[in-house]
């Protein structure tokens, strides 16, 4: 309950309702992605099962346009996601 007392909806609380959803984008391939605000990232691969990419850490300083997500799964090939 304190977390989300402490989120930053916002102004006027207008980003509260992407609190209780998510979307994914399917652009072809072998992977699909889901984006849950406020809460995390996955990649999906056809097999259903899911790499984090990223937890929600809150939005970019100075203004509520870009997302950020950090602290995703390690990548063999690629270090940290």
């Amino acid at each position: 309950l304190e977390t989300k007392m402490n989120a930053d909806y916002g102004p006027n609380m207008v980003f509260e309702k992407l609190a209780h959803e998510c979307f994914e984008f399917k652009p072809g391939g072998e992977f699909s992605y889901e984006l849950c605000p406020y809460h995390d990232a996955k990649q999906k691969d056809k097999s259903g099962s899911s790499t984090m990419l990223g937890k929600w850490e809150g939005f970019e300083e100075g203004a509520h346009r870009v997302m950020k997500f950090g602290d995703g799964q390690y990548c063999w090939n690629a270090g940290a996601r």
